[in-house]
C-alpha cells in the first residue's frame, strides 16, 4: 500500500492499446481485423 497525502489523487494507467494502422482505432492483439475499418491486421 502507499501512503498518500490529504488531497493527493492516485490512478493506475491500463497499458496502451494496438492501434489500426488504416484508421487508428483502438483494436486488441487478438483481433484478424479492425471492427472499425474492416482493414486485415
Amino acid at each position: 500500500m502507499v501512503p498518500v497525502k490529504k488531497g493527493q489523487l492516485l490512478i493506475e494507467l491500463a497499458l496502451p492499446r494496438e492501434r489500426c494502422q488504416n484508421c487508428s482505432a483502438q483494436i486488441n492483439k487478438e483481433d484478424k481485423y479492425c471492427a472499425n475499418c474492416g482493414n486485415k491486421l
